[in-house]
């Protein structure tokens, strides 16, 4: 009902912004680990898009993988699907505006051999919830843009509010032809104590 309600608020319009018509790959940089426990940095893989609709709204989803193959070895899933209205400011030279509310999934998996003995401990954790978003596009000339997002997620599975994740994206989409653009972005997990440097290549639809 929220999603619904929010989609089906009038006056917004993604008309003319490459950030609400796309589908992204993309290779991963993430470093993960506080500044004080001696920071990873491992390589992963990932696909965004995003599309209008009703030329009010657009919805947006993503998936990224990484692998951190430091003791112990570490696969960090995540994955958004959300909706909702986009409002284009004229006035502050195309600005669009987008408030929206998302699925949020994160999946760890942890595989830690034991020096002792021949087995492998190997933890599995998952959680779900729900985000709201508010994000940003800025158009820089005919085909380019800057980009970003703030999400707040309450993790519906987790026993205490300090679980929650607060995911901070921001981007430049540079557009090479009216098809194809190149996209580099950054983007931060507080709670994971995660960074992602992502570098893609986008086709408009």
């Amino acid at each position: 009902m929220v999603i619904a309600g929010l989609v089906l608020w009038a006056g917004a319009s993604a008309a003319g912004s490459t950030q609400a018509n796309y589908f992204e790959l993309h290779f991963v940089q993430s470093e993960f680990g506080g500044a004080g426990d001696g920071r990873t940095s491992n390589g992963g893989l990932g696909f965004s898009f995003a599309k209008s609709f009703w030329e009010h709204a657009a919805w947006y989803g993503e998936v990224d993988w990484r692998h951190d193959d430091d003791a112990p070895e570490l696969d960090l899933v995540t994955g958004s699907l959300g909706a909702g209205p986009r409002y284009a400011v004229e006035a502050l030279g195309g600005l669009s505006l987008q408030l929206a509310v998302s699925f949020e999934h994160m999946r760890i998996r942890l595989q830690d051999d034991d020096p002792a003995t021949a087995m492998t401990e190997v933890t599995t954790i998952r959680h779900n919830g729900v985000g709201g978003s508010l994000g940003l596009s800025w158009p820089v000339g005919d085909r380019s843009e800057l980009f970003g997002r703030y999400t707040l997620v309450d993790l519906t599975d987790t026993d205490t509010d300090e679980e929650d994740e607060s995911i901070i994206l921001a981007g430049f989409r540079l557009g090479v032809s009216d098809e194809f653009s190149l996209v580099a972005s950054v983007r931060d997990y507080d709670n994971l104590d995660t960074t992602d440097y992502r570098l893609g290549l986008a086709v408009d639809f």
